[in-house]
């Protein structure tokens, strides 16, 4: 039958078109190693194939499919601007093995074979009600028995107060047929919003607007036209959409973001009273969503009659491999037993722990960050390191593998550490000629988010956008300092010293050979370098 709702959706995304980039979380990789947590046997990553259900210009799924050029890839775009740019770059950057199609979700049936992975992200929430159901039947129908798939979509009760305001710009952009009238009328009213709410923080309405339109009033154009003004947008409750995927034959996995399952960051009563009150990880994770007012769930789906091992230990490591950039608060790492020891993590959080085995992971694993290191290595690495430190006897008898495996599944649930089933080919040493893949000088050149090979976006200066180009693996440190020394000399390229402009030619050079340096060593760990 046809449904309007989706040929509007065709004409907004033409008008208005969406910015297409990649989502980590989405990744076969993450989905593989998640799977292999909880007792699946999902496809290697190296060689699997891979659905994108609403792929939009690529973005996401294209650097995967460079990335991992033995395994198939298919996408699947409604707006037919964007599919035509997506072909243009898998085109221009000469890949086989993807196929990027014009066409609707509804039209998708057996014809496409089994996927071992499919993804769906920014589409379950924006479509009809038909279509949802479309992405659950082909969720089930075309998943390998081992397979596991990847759905997004916004969540209550965050959205109540999402959709409060959506309703109001809605009503306000009414009036307006174009676009851009809509879109500008809608932040007026956005800024209209904020400026009547004022700063009264004993009306608990005005916080949560306040809250909201701070979020609102630095997204782009695309995002709140089409997060918020679309004529469809159905947010649903965890356990609702569970129930959908359930009469699919679909069960619940986990949550692309680990630690989202668990709940570290509430107290010991609440943690007390969220084990007494829930029966199951759906009733849990449920009351956890009430207690962060969670707005947007990653959920991974896999074939009801897999048996998952919802105990984790040591074994359910087995095979993966782990990284981490965590660092000591303190210069120093004391592998005392009993000794108390806090890391930052990356994104700036703190973990204390005075288990030795966990601080010397932890300290091995930054000594090779950005690489990786497989589970059973890291604990030989860990026994020698505490040998070395504390004495052969002050280790022995202790089962090291079951402290490390428990360990670090706290540390994950924490984002302390990264697990992974795959790693990307890049390097973390700088030779002497760097070389970046063609994908990123691409991305580069034709303005697109670069991402790397954890599948991140990077984010570039202006002596990034001018080293990045060089670094073909045939130009040595001497000769891009020549060239960007002369961009900065002809005033094209701006070098500077304590917020001031460099003039003296000399000073030029010194700091741009300092800055080349800096810049090279933060691609690497960027995972932007290639051997």
């Amino acid at each position: 039958m046809h449904d309007p709702n989706i040929e509007r959706l065709r004409k907004s995304y033409k008008e208005v078109p969406y910015l297409s980039q990649a989502y980590p979380n989405s990744h076969p990789e993450r989905l593989a190693t998640l799977g292999k947590i909880f007792n699946m046997s999902p496809a290697p990553v190296t060689s699997c194939r891979i659905l994108e259900l609403g792929c939009a210009s690529g973005g996401n799924i294209i650097p995967m499919a460079y990335f991992l050029p033995e395994s198939e890839f298919v996408g699947i775009e409604l707006a037919e601007g964007h599919a035509e740019s997506g072909k243009k770059t898998v085109t221009d950057l000469g890949l086989k093995n993807i196929n990027i199609q014009h066409g609707n979700i509804l039209d998708v049936d057996a014809s496409l074979g089994l996927f071992d992975y499919i993804i769906c992200h920014g589409v379950f929430s924006w479509v009809p009600e038909s279509v949802q159901e479309k992405i659950l039947s082909i969720t089930s129908e075309n998943l390998t028995e081992q397979g596991v798939a990847y759905i997004s979509y916004n969540t209550y009760p965050g959205w109540h107060m999402r959709e409060m305001i959506r309703h109001m710009m809605l009503y306000h952009a009414s009036q307006f047929d174009e676009p851009e009238k809509k879109i500008g009328q809608a932040k007026a009213f956005i800024d209209f919003l904020a400026g009547s709410v004022g700063n009264n923080t004993n009306d608990p309405y005005a916080l949560l607007l306040k809250n909201e339109i701070e979020s609102l009033k630095s997204s782009g154009d695309w995002y709140i036209f089409h997060d918020y003004m679309e004529v469809v947008n159905t947010p649903i409750y965890f356990h609702q959409f569970i129930e959908r995927a359930g009469k699919h034959d679909l069960q619940y996995l986990a949550d692309a973001s680990f630690s989202m399952m668990f709940h570290n960051d509430f107290s010991e009563e609440v943690n007390l009273t969220l084990e007494n009150v829930s029966h199951d990880i759906i009733q849990k994770e449920q009351y956890m969503d009430f207690l962060r007012n969670r707005q947007f769930r990653q959920t991974l789906l896999c074939k009801k009659e897999r048996e998952l091992k919802r105990n984790l230990d040591s074994e359910s490591l087995t095979g993966l491999l782990v990284s981490s950039a965590t660092t000591p608060e303190t210069g120093s790492i004391d592998l005392t037993h009993g000794q108390m020891q806090k890391f930052q993590t990356s994104e700036g959080r703190f973990i204390e722990t005075d288990n030795p085995v966990i601080k010397a992971s932890l300290k091995i694993l930054k000594q090779h960050w950005p690489r990786t290191i497989p589970f059973e290595a890291l604990l030989d690495k860990c026994v020698v390191e505490m040998t070395e430190a504390l004495g052969e006897d002050s280790i022995i008898d202790q089962d090291w593998k079951r402290e490390l495996g428990r360990g670090l599944l706290h540390c994950f649930a924490s984002s302390a550490i990264n697990l992974n089933s795959w790693q990307g080919k890049f390097t973390e040493c700088v030779s002497s000629k760097p070389k970046v893949s063609d994908l990123t000088i691409y991305q580069l050149n034709h303005r697109q988010s670069i991402v790397n090979q954890r599948h991140e976006t990077v984010n570039t200066d202006a002596l990034a956008m001018h080293l990045i180009p060089m670094l073909d693996g045939t130009k040595n440190k001497e000769e891009m300092l020549n060239h960007l020394t002369d961009l900065a000399e002809n005033k094209t390229l701006t070098v500077s010293q304590y917020d001031l402009p460099l003039t003296d030619p000399e000073k030029i050079r010194q700091s741009m050979a300092q800055s080349i340096d800096n810049m090279l060593l933060s691609l690497a760990h960027a995972a932007l370098l290639i051997a």
